[in-house]
């Protein structure tokens, strides 16, 4: 009994891990680093926490591969179907890709994920800040979450 209870333990974890879909990281150039820090890292743990991605940083990765490839233009645009190219080699499904704007002190934070095989938006969220802290960026950043996971 402790055996078949073992096995479906096992089997139940192997089958959930296999429905995770790797899901790359790429935080925009922000004027304001400190407040793009705070809201990826908040969108990094409620994607992860959900179960439905297993998301890994890799902003500095996809930078380094634009920069090879002199695919980086100066205006720092970057398009979806460059993005999903580069998500391809990393070896992920798709690409959250998070922009953090701020002026003044007002902010807004968007974010979509890209599905690196079509290169279609999977799905996206925004949300508006109107006074910068720690506070109103950890609730854009859970508004903006449950947005791409369809909770919202």
């Amino acid at each position: 009994m402790k055996r078949l209870i073992l096995i479906l333990t096992v089997l139940l974890w192997a089958g959930l891990s296999m429905a995770q879909q790797k899901a790359a990281l790429y935080a925009t150039e922000s004027s304001d680093a400190n407040l793009a820090n705070v809201v990826n890292s908040h969108i990094l743990k409620n994607l992860n926490f959900d179960g439905t991605y297993k998301v890994v940083e890799r902003t500095e990765q996809i930078l380094k591969m634009l920069n090879k490839e002199h695919e980086y233009q100066r205006s720092g645009a970057v398009d979806d179907e460059q993005i999903a190219a580069l998500g391809k080699q990393l070896g992920v499904d798709v690409v959250v890709v998070v922009d953090v704007a701020s002026l003044g002190e007002e902010a807004f934070v968007s974010a979509k994920i890209i599905n690196v095989t079509t290169g279609e938006i999977v799905s996206s969220g925004s949300e508006g800040m109107e006074k910068i802290g720690f506070a109103a960026a950890k609730e854009a950043a859970e508004k903006v979450s449950k947005q791409l996971l369809f909770l919202d």
